[in-house]
C-alpha cells in the first residue's frame, strides 16, 4: 500500500513514471498559464469597448 498526503504525487513503483507524469503536469500547467493570459486580454478588451 501506497502512502499519500493530501496535496502531493502518490508514489511511484517506477521513478521514470514520475518523472514523466511530472513533466506532463508541468505541460499542462504551462498551457494553463497561457490560457489565462489570453482570457485575462480578452476580458479587458471587452471591458474596454462601449456596448
Amino acid at each position: 500500500m501506497k502512502k499519500e498526503r493530501a496535496g502531493s504525487l502518490p508514489q511511484a513503483d517506477n521513478p521514470f513514471q514520475a518523472e514523466e507524469e511530472l513533466r506532463r503536469l508541468r505541460r499542462e500547467n504551462e498551457r494553463f498559464r497561457k490560457e489565462n493570459e489570453i482570457l485575462l486580454k480578452a476580458s479587458a478588451f471587452f471591458a474596454s469597448r462601449e456596448l
